[in-house]
């Protein structure tokens, strides 16, 4: 047996093995890595669900198609401080349960109106549960609108101002003095 024929197959066995597990797909992995936050694929659904709530799909993709509920996760990560972060993850499951318990199934089985009627009605309270549902809203509203879908279909961009139009008629009767 020639010894650096035997190195070679351990280096790519070996290697392979590194990469196995990276290969393999896990139904409960979360879409985007986060360094701070401890969110589950369960409350990423729910958020993703919440989003599809306040801006649904019509005749573009909705906030959930365009992945802001991921927009809005990242930005707590990265954006919100440690005791933040704990109310963030604290509103998050509070607001599961409170809409599991008034809705009679879990959010995402309910029906949309019923789920936009909740998420109302839970917005005007003056609890931390309200504050946390007006901010992240704001997030994902703020997410939609910065959208490349958002700036480049809905409501175009223009870097420079338009066109200088120089001869137009001006009717003396729409001047008033």
């Amino acid at each position: 047996m020639q010894r650096r024929t035997v190195i070679k197959h351990f280096f790519w066995m070996g290697a392979g093995m590194a990469f196995l597990p990276s290969c393999v797909f896990q139904q409960d992995k979360l879409s985007i890595q986060l360094k701070n936050l401890s969110i589950t694929p369960k409350d990423e659904a729910f958020l993703k669900t919440f989003a599809a709530t306040l801006i649904p799909a019509n005749e573009g993709p909705g906030a959930a198609e365009l992945g802001i509920h991921l927009f809005a996760l990242k930005m707590a990560d990265d954006c919100l401080g440690k005791e933040e972060q704990a109310a963030f993850t604290k509103g998050l499951k509070d607001l599961q349960v409170l809409a599991d318990k008034e809705l009679g199934a879990s959010f995402d089985a309910a029906d949309p109106a019923k789920r936009l009627a909740f998420l109302q009605k839970t917005a005007e309270g003056k609890d931390d549960l309200s504050s946390f549902v007006n901010q992240l809203r704001g997030q994902i509203i703020r997410g939609y609108t910065q959208s490349e879908h958002y700036l480049t279909k809905v409501r175009p961009y223009k870097l420079v101002p338009g066109k200088y139009k120089s001869c137009i008629p001006v009717n003396p009767s729409a001047t008033k003095s």
